[in-house]
């Protein structure tokens, strides 16, 4: 308990009794405040480490598929090219458009 009883603090008798006790119970609240926070920042930490996981975890798949598609057009004959509809840069929003037919394009999925 936090707030000390007022028994216990009308029944002192002196002004050291009061002191040592008023010193008492202001570090326990110091010391539960030092625990809150210690947890807290535990929380963080944990937070954190999972976020670095969750960015490890995703850098590892990336890697996986960038070398799945590395050894794909390693094995690859011709170089893909452009459909002649479709130039880079793309200028104009038709042009984007034409683009995301191409990529939404069944035989264009398979690339990916």
């Amino acid at each position: 308990m936090l707030i000390p009883p007022r028994e216990n603090i009308q029944n002192k008798n002196t002004r050291n009794e009061n002191k040592i006790f008023t010193t008492t119970w202001f570090a326990n609240i110091v010391f539960t405040r030092n625990v809150q926070q210690c947890m807290t920042e535990a929380d963080a930490v944990t937070q954190i480490l999972t976020v670095l996981e969750t960015i490890r975890d995703e850098n590892r798949e990336m890697k996986r598929m960038l070398q799945r598609l590395l050894a794909r057009s390693a094995t690859d004959d011709e170089p893909m090219q452009l459909p002649e509809n479709i130039s880079l840069p793309i200028g104009t929003f038709e042009q984007m458009d034409e683009f995301e037919e191409h990529l939404g394009d069944e035989a264009t999925i398979h690339l990916f």
